[in-house]
């Protein structure tokens, strides 16, 4: 008797656990098939140098960041959001520079300029490695580079025929950077490298937040320094010293432009950085856009490629540690140019854009994380 009940028990067990199983297999096939279709209404163009007829292709990415669903909006909406969308898609003339690159630059000449790295002789040496012990990197060598030094332009060929929304278009940027008794050069050379690469009208304003610093040259130099770019570059210090993460929340705060940009304080950018993120953001205002980040060796200040033109993006593993991992060949098969921007779960958190808006509608960063330390 108590072995057929048992039986019973078991038989009704497997049945359930194989329904529940199979009905979870059906819905993740069918949420993978919705994560990797795509729409063909939206367009980006394609222009030979030849003076070829345009050629017309589905621009896959846009078309992912599609919010308007087409079924449940009158024909005269979805024309007009139609209209503006494709106002605002990049689309690369072949072998003619895009609208944003610099035509005919003359390279400059001196220590470190196009990214090289600077060697220290003799006494510099000890000096250096002195440095090295209270900054994590050589300031000595940073400061025999100029501050307006040219980065190396590591870009594909294809990245430099793009072209964007004009600036009327887009939104204005504000560059949020964060720090605690910095060295002087790296950081007033971040200050100069986003001056010297964004376009006027779209950079609204630098806010620098010294996250209560103890140097003199951040406390008493800097903000006397910045006073040459009347009012664009702003100094804010802390009360008290927090994690950097509710530090930028502060310059956030205090930023008018439209679009949040948030760097580290010892970056140098690249011909042509700003447009493209801001490009994604006039799209779709949830969009986080991250750029591809190169290196700057510690000793030398000299400019790697990271990643030497292999497609990478961020993931978490199993410990919940941050890794990044090649672009899985089903999202390079949606891209019809290797240098189109793709989509990534997540991301290293250091550079990126957000609209500001919508970060503040997010929450910003959560004041309870305590982990990350500068």
């Amino acid at each position: 008797m108590v072995k057929s009940r048992l039986w019973r028990f078991l038989l009704i067990f497997i049945g359930l656990y194989l329904f529940f199983a199979l009905l979870f297999l059906r819905s993740f096939n069918s949420n993978k098939s919705e994560a990797t279709s795509t729409s063909s209404s939206v367009q980006a163009r394609v222009i030979d140098n030849d003076n070829e007829q345009a050629k017309h292709i589905p621009h896959h990415i846009a078309a992912r960041n599609i919010e308007v669903n087409e079924n449940k909006q009158p024909d005269s909406v979805i024309e007009i959001k139609k209209d503006i969308r494709s106002e605002l898609e990049p689309f690369m003339t072949k072998g003619v520079l895009g609208n944003y690159e610099i035509k005919n630059a003359i390279k400059s000449i001196g220590p470190g300029e196009g990214g090289e790295g600077v060697q220290l002789k003799g006494d510099e040496i000890k000096l250096g490695e002195q440095s090295v012990a209270e900054y994590g990197f050589n300031e000595v060598a940073s400061d025999k580079i100029s501050l307006d030094r040219q980065a190396r332009d590591t870009r594909p060929t294809d990245c430099k025929y793009w072209n964007y929304p004009s600036v009327d278009k887009l939104p204005t940027a504000s560059v949020i950077l964060v720090f605690y008794d910095e060295g002087w050069s790296t950081l007033v050379r971040t200050i100069h490298s986003v001056i010297n690469t964004s376009p006027k009208k779209l950079l609204k304003d630098i806010i620098l937040v010294d996250d209560f610093s103890d140097q003199e040259h951040i406390t008493v130099r800097l903000p006397e320094y910045i006073k040459q770019w009347n009012g664009i570059v702003k100094y804010i210090r802390t009360e008290k010293r927090y994690i950097f993460l509710e530090a930028r929340v502060i310059g956030a705060r205090a930023c008018e432009g439209d679009v949040v940009v948030i760097l580290d304080a010892h970056c140098e950018c690249v011909t042509n950085w700003l447009p493209p993120l801001l490009t994604r953001i006039a799209l779709n205002r949830k969009t986080l856009a991250v750029p591809i980040v190169d290196g700057i060796e510690w000793n030398t200040l000299r400019h790697n490629q990271a990643y030497g033109g292999t497609l990478y993006r961020g993931i978490w593993e199993w410990g919940f540690l941050y890794k990044e991992s090649e672009l899985p060949k089903r999202e390079r098969n949606l891209m019809k140019h290797p240098t189109e921007p793709y989509k990534s779960p997540t991301h290293a958190g250091g550079l990126l854009a957000i609209d500001k808006k919508w970060f503040f509608e997010l929450g910003g960063y959560d004041p309870d994380i305590k982990v990350c330390k500068q």
